[in-house]
């Protein structure tokens, strides 16, 4: 139960990093295509 918490961590780090430089892209392409 230790290592759960412990991952989760990193991904909620990585998460806004990765969103934030996924989430304008995705949401550019989302517009253009519709």
């Amino acid at each position: 139960m230790h290592s759960h918490p412990s991952s989760q961590s990193v991904t909620l780090h990585f998460t806004p990093v990765n969103m934030i430089d996924k989430h304008p892209i995705q949401d550019e392409v989302d517009y253009t295509t519709e």
